[in-house]
């Protein structure tokens, strides 16, 4: 079985729906889209290990 590495799903991920958001005939369609966008930035972040590391420093 092969290791999946996520920074790289993630990207490849974000891309995939950064195409949609540009794409789409609905605007409903192209908001989610863009927001699935920034929410994959942000699951990359954390499967960083600098990410993670900084998002554990943040001052909440």
């Amino acid at each position: 079985m092969p290791i999946i590495d996520p920074v790289k799903e993630c990207r490849a991920a974000a891309e995939k729906f950064d195409r949609l958001a540009k794409r789409a005939e609905s605007k409903d369609v192209r908001e989610l889209a863009a927001g699935l966008v920034h929410l994959t930035a942000a699951i990359r972040a954390i499967a960083d290990p600098e990410g993670a590391k900084l998002a554990m420093d943040w001052p909440w």
